[in-house]
């Protein structure tokens, strides 16, 4: 069985790249462009080995998206990315690289 990363971005450019990137590599990439998607597939029962997240998204955060999917499943990996790195200060200040 391959291994499920999914993709949360809100932008179908970076979505498919990535899930492009990800399946090349061998992975099954499942890809949400909402976060309240993403909440309602994994707490639904989905598997998931991994989470590859936004940090800007329309709804909420990828901190906070983060967040809510440690507090659920902590033992499932959340990684942040962001195409604003001028912004990564102001992330990392909010919580973003803090281990859980």
């Amino acid at each position: 069985m391959k291994k499920r990363i999914v993709i949360v971005d809100d932008d179908q450019d970076v979505r498919s790249y990535c899930s492009f990137i990800i399946g090349a590599m061998g992975f099954e990439a499942v890809a949400f462009g909402e976060p309240v998607d993403v909440i309602n597939f994994l707490s639904g029962g989905e598997h998931a080995d991994a989470v590859l997240t936004d940090l800007y998204l329309p709804q909420m955060s990828g901190i906070d998206l983060a967040r809510l999917i440690t507090g659920a499943r902590p033992d499932l990996p959340v990684i942040m990315m962001t195409g604003h790195p001028s912004c990564l200060e102001e992330a990392i200040a909010d919580g973003a690289g803090e281990k859980r």
